[in-house]
This record gives structure tokens, sequence and C-alpha cells, in this order.
């Protein structure tokens, strides 16, 4: 590992441990967003990547069963949250990089102040896009370091999976009510069963983690649905699709939770939910609406990430 790297760069505190789509889905925004670049930027992309701390790690465990590019966009993308939980000495274990708590309050109403500005989503895109198109050609002041290759291709792995996470609308929400006085935690204290038939129990978070499948398939089959995806959005025309602010994609996915994921206060405003033993069902249509949200989302994820990245300019 660059040791001069890791011991410079600030280490952030860790928090709750919190998902966003399951590494199923954020394997297809990644490919989703490769299907759309050039193959220089393919090339320029990948070639920063076998720079990354783990690329050796990858590469054990790739069958060359798709193409390199490809498989290192997609795998970088889940590094985030590979990394999360392991005992290293390393400044980018930060959990609380991967969401923004917006206020979601039915009788005080909405808010997106951002309650943790210095270590939150919008914060990580700007620290990674920093990183990635700034030069040092030596160390400056006390937090200083080289912006060599390393720190890049670790930064690339930061926008990849961030622009998935900014995407899921339980990552720019938090409920406050009398049941939660101190917010869910991005649904994460909600739990609901799918139907009133159902045995299996799921904090609500990560019912919409999950609504992209079972993430123990093939990369192929990952493609495959992302390609699917495209071809299903790509004959929409989507007003705010060209939309080029990290802000205003977390703006969007705060609006999507109170409208979709609390479903305007069906969900998390009695006991039953905070009880596991009480687990209610989620309204009948819930889960069909959800996976659609969810397809739509993936889609704008992968779209917009593929024209963040012609913003990001470099060189040695």
């Amino acid at each position: 590992m660059n040791k001069t790297l890791l011991s410079t760069l600030l280490f952030l505190s860790l928090s709750l441990s919190s998902f966003a789509w399951n590494k199923r889905g954020h394997m297809i925004v990644a490919s989703i967003a490769y299907d759309q670049l050039s193959d220089t930027r393919k090339a320029m992309f990948t070639e920063l990547l076998k720079q990354h701390l783990y690329f050796d790690e990858w590469m054990e465990e790739y069958k060359k069963d798709v193409e390199l590019g490809r498989y290192l966009f997609m795998r970088a993308a889940v590094w985030p949250d590979d990394i999360k939980g392991r005992n290293l000495n390393f400044p980018f274990v930060n959990e609380s990089w991967h969401y923004t708590d917006y206020r979601v309050d039915f009788s005080e109403g909405h808010q997106t102040k951002r309650l943790s500005p210095q270590a939150d989503i919008l914060y990580a895109l700007s620290w990674a896009k920093r990183i990635m198109t700034e030069k040092w050609s030596q160390n400056s002041g006390k937090t200083g370091f080289r912006y060599d290759n390393t720190s890049k291709a670790i930064a690339f792995s930061w926008i990849l999976h961030l622009i998935g996470d900014i995407h899921q609308p339980l990552h720019c929400a938090s409920l406050f009510n009398e049941f939660y006085p101190n917010g869910d935690q991005g649904g994460n204290l909600i739990c609901v069963r799918k139907d009133e038939k159902a045995k299996t129990d799921y904090s609500l978070h990560a019912f919409w983690d999950d609504l992209e499948g079972d993430s123990d398939v093939s990369l192929k089959t990952m493609i495959k649905q992302g390609e699917e995806i495209s071809a299903t959005h790509s004959q929409v025309e989507y007003e705010k699709l060209e939309e080029r602010s990290p802000y205003e994609w977390s703006y969007e996915s705060h609006r999507l939770a109170i409208a979709n994921a609390y479903l305007q206060n069906q969900i998390g405003n009695s006991q039953g939910f905070t009880q596991k033993d009480l687990c209610p069902a989620l309204p009948k249509g819930y889960e069909e609406a959800a996976k659609e949200l969810a397809d739509k989302r993936i889609y704008f994820a992968g779209k917009r990430l593929a024209a963040f990245m012609l913003t990001l300019k470099w060189s040695d």
C-alpha cells in the first residue's frame, strides 16, 4: 500500500453501517455508465484503476468473462462498501460519506439542511473530484499529499460508488416523528414485511437496497439487466436527466423518499414499525412501484455518472 497516502489523509470516524443499493445495484450503475463512454475514455479510466491499491486483489477474482475495463468499473464501484468494517488504519473506511440525513418530518416540515457538511456524501463527492482534478507535485501543508494515480484511482472508486448512493432515496432522508425523535437513520430502524403472508422481515432501508435483486448472480446477468433498464428508460425524455449538480440529485432523492419510500407518512408512523415482532406488511402495490422507481434511479445514476466523468481531467 502507498504509505504516504495512508498516513497523510484525514481519518474520519465511523458511524452506523448503511448501504445504498446492494452489490448488484452498484455494479449495474457502473456498467450503464461504462456504456456511455468513448473507447478513449474507457481506456483512460481502465488504466487509472490499474493503479488502485486493491487492483491485485480484484484481478485474483477476475474470470475474464467480461472485458477488463467493464469488470474494473463494476468491481471498483462496490469497493467503498467492501471495506466497511475492516480494521484498517486507513482513511477510506468512512461510512458517513455514503449519505446525507435530510430531515423528513410530516409534522414540523421537511428540511434539506445538512447535519454533517464536513462528512457526508456531498462532501465526499467534492473531496473525490478535487483529488481527481488537482495536481500537487509535492506535499503541501500538514494534510497535503502528492495527488498521484493511486490517490486518484481511490477517489475514482468513491465517485463510481457515491453517485449510485446519492440516487437511492433513503440515502438522502431520515424520518423524524414521535417514534423516531432522533431520526430513523434512513429507514434502517423501520422494520417491514413485503406482504401479510411473508415470514421474512427487512429494514425499510435494506428493502430498497435490494430492489434490483440478489447479488449472487454473474456479471453477465448484471450487465444484461443494465442494458434492459437502459433500453426501457432511454425511450423516455426525462426533464431532469441532464442535471449536473450533486446537490440537486440529493434533493431529488429526498423528495422521492418523502413521496415513495415513506409514502407520504403511511410508512413509519406507528409503533408497529419499530418492533420486529410486529413488523407490518407494506401496502399493496408498494413493492412494484418501488422497483419501477429503483430502475429509473439506477438509470439516472448511470447516465449522470458518465457525464460526471467527463469533468474529470488529470495528468501525472
